[in-house]
């Protein structure tokens, strides 16, 4: 989707409902096993370039995953899985390409660019710049959250089983 949801207050379209685009590449295995990458883009025509104030938040596109086939008969294998999926960057070209910004971080702290499923956690996050003639990568690992745990008597152990 590339215009805010009905009843969105929060970000403005910063396309002014003039924005066109999609999915452009879905790698699987980009960074190893069990990843994958998706690559999108969104653009106006030139008579419709806006001007973004700094510091306001802007709606550019929604992604929905869907859960069909998530469980029983004919589910996917690896539906019950640890996953997280992050939003990697955002670059944002001007005309004249002198005012371009490649956005790397999350808008509210450490790890709002994350969502999880089935009880994953991130940990290892951190930016990896390994030249300036490559791009900057967030690199993570995506684990199963530990589990709390909490002191039990043996009385009330074995009062679970009665």
């Amino acid at each position: 989707m590339l215009a805010p949801p009905p009843g969105s207050i929060n970000c403005q379209d910063w396309a002014g409902g003039q924005a066109a685009g999609g999915i452009a590449a879905y790698t699987i295995g980009f960074a190893g096993p069990a990843t994958a990458r998706l690559t999108a883009a969104t653009a106006v025509p030139v008579a419709n370039v806006a001007t973004l104030a700094a510091g306001a938040e802007y709606f550019v596109a929604q992604f929905t995953i869907n859960h069909a086939k998530t469980v029983g008969s004919g589910a996917c294998a690896g539906c019950a899985e640890p996953v997280c999926i992050v939003f990697n960057s955002l670059n944002v070209v001007t005309l004249s390409n002198v005012a371009n910004q490649l956005l790397m971080q999350g808008a509210n702290g450490t790890n709002s660019q994350f969502v999880h499923w089935q009880g994953a956690a991130v940990q290892n996050l951190h930016l990896s710049c390994p030249s300036p003639f490559r791009p900057c990568e967030l690199l993570y690992t995506c684990t199963l959250a530990s589990t709390p745990t909490r002191g039990s008597t043996w009385g009330a152990v074995k009062a679970l089983y009665r």
